[in-house]
């Protein structure tokens, strides 16, 4: 069946399994090659809920209410520039399940602005969150706020029922971090194109 699909004109761009020679051995037989990076999904089992680490003076804790929209949507396009996301978007996106404000995790800066956050999406019939968009501030990084907030979201994640999370990541320094909290990896899917 791979073999019809890849032989559509229109099939420019294609995934596999890292480990999946036969699908990748087809993907080569119709051109496709082996673009840049890869997609790294990591895993962690979450039987207690973990403690996040203290903070600096300052800074706190927190998850995302309705009067917070303009800053959530502040930093996200900060840490991902540029970015198509809006208030008018991200509105949408907390009208509609899944979403929970109370997966809606962030460290807060003494200034107000959100310095870092993890969005958490539930998946309560399996008990798994996924861990996606990840992020923090260029002038909040390297002061071990993502591994903290991310923290803050598997704490939230178990409050709220789950024992698994997932999370992506295609640069190493990313999955360095998520290694830091536990995550480990489960599977790569690479990506390819004609």
């Amino acid at each position: 069946m791979l073999d019809e699909v890849l032989d559509e004109a229109d099939a420019k761009e294609a995934v596999a399994l890292e480990d999946d020679e036969e699908a990748r051995a087809v993907l080569a037989r119709h051109g496709f090659t082996k673009p840049g990076r890869a997609m790294h999904f990591n895993h962690r089992e979450v039987p207690e809920a973990p403690t996040p680490p203290t903070l600096p003076a300052g800074f706190r804790y927190r998850t995302v209410e309705p009067e917070d929209l303009a800053e959530r949507v502040a930093i996200h396009r900060d840490v991902w520039e540029p970015s198509r996301v809006t208030e008018s978007s991200y509105r949408n996106v907390m009208a509609e399940r899944p979403y929970r404000g109370s997966l809606d995790c962030v460290v807060e800066a003494p200034d107000g602005r959100f310095a870092s956050y993890v969005l958490v999406w539930p998946d309560d019939e399996n008990g798994v969150g996924l861990f996606e968009p990840v992020g923090t501030r260029v002038e909040f990084r390297r002061r071990g706020l993502c591994a903290a907030v991310c923290t803050f979201g598997l704490q939230r994640l178990h409050e709220e029922g789950m024992r698994r999370a997932v999370v992506g990541c295609d640069a190493e320094p990313a999955c360095a971090l998520y290694e830091s909290i536990g995550f480990c990896r489960s599977w790569t899917i690479t990506s390819y194109a004609r």
